[in-house]
This record gives C-alpha cells, structure tokens and sequence, in this order.
C-alpha cells in the first residue's frame, strides 16, 4: 500500500485484509490464467503467457460469497486494451472477462489452486520456480525476510 502499486496477488491480499479489518469474511483464490491480451514483451520475460497463481480476493456479502479481482487502474486498462474491466457490484462476480468487448479471447482461466484463508507463500513460490524459471530469481529466504517495520503514514 505504501508503495501505491502492486500486481494480482498483493492487491488481493490487501483487500481481503482490509475487508477483514472492517469485519467482513474474505479469502484468497489462486487461480492459473493465461492473458491474451498482454504483449510480446512480457510473454519474452516470463517465458510463457500463462500468469500462474494469479490472486483474487472472496468477499462474504450478504449470505455469498463474491470473488472480486483487484487489477488494473483505469489509466494501464486503457494503456493495455484491457477492456471490459471488472466491475464490482457488491452482488456480481468481478473477475476477468473471457472476452473483451470485440468479441476476442481475454482471459482464459486455466487451473484453480483453491481458496485460501491465508497467503499460500509456500505453494507460490514453489509453483514459481517451476514455472518461471531464471524470471522467478528471488529466493524464498528473502521472500519470507520480515520487512523493515517503519509507520505507516497516509497523505490527507
């Protein structure tokens, strides 16, 4: 949060824990999506299309549970062709589409690792270095390394 910016899994993360914070249930959902849409550049660094462990976020609303997928701003939306956008309701699914609004492939979703109360950091990063290879170079040790705890301070 302080850094403003973060990819699926971190966003989620956030916004379960903020949903908790405020006293609604939330999870986390792994799930193995491959992005049609995303360049050829980024498909060169991964080495693959396939995003795996892609993060969303389950919200316990009003007796269901809704999965919300916290992604893009509208501005790397826009940047990206990534259209339609999620959009939450509070009622709906908010997920990827599987198409975008000219009727060719999105987002197909391609494996399910489950719901999770807790960040499975242990599967991630063992899916990770499977997956990604030499594009996956952190080390689960500096994963896991505790953060400098400074306060955390938010502009007015």
């Amino acid at each position: 949060m302080r850094r403003g910016y973060g990819f699926c899994v971190s966003k989620a993360l956030l916004l379960s824990t903020l949903a908790r914070a405020v006293g609604i249930p939330a999870k986390i959902h792994i799930v193995d999506i491959i992005n049609h849409k995303i360049s050829q550049r980024v498909i060169d660094l991964m080495g693959t299309n396939a995003f795996h462990c892609h993060g969303y976020s389950e919200l316990y609303l009003d007796g269901n549970w809704i999965k919300l997928s916290p992604n893009f701003d509208m501005e790397s939306a826009a940047k990206g062709g990534f259209f339609p956008t999620t959009e939450f309701d509070g009622v709906h699914d908010a997920l990827f589409p599987h198409y975008d609004e000219k009727g060719n492939k999105f987002v197909e979703y391609i494996g399910d690792r489950g719901s999770h109360i807790d960040l499975p950091l242990d599967e991630i990063v063992k899916v990770f270095d499977e997956k990604y290879g030499n594009f996956h170079e952190m080390s689960y040790d500096k994963i896991k390394k505790p953060m400098k705890k400074e306060p955390l301070t938010l502009n007015k």
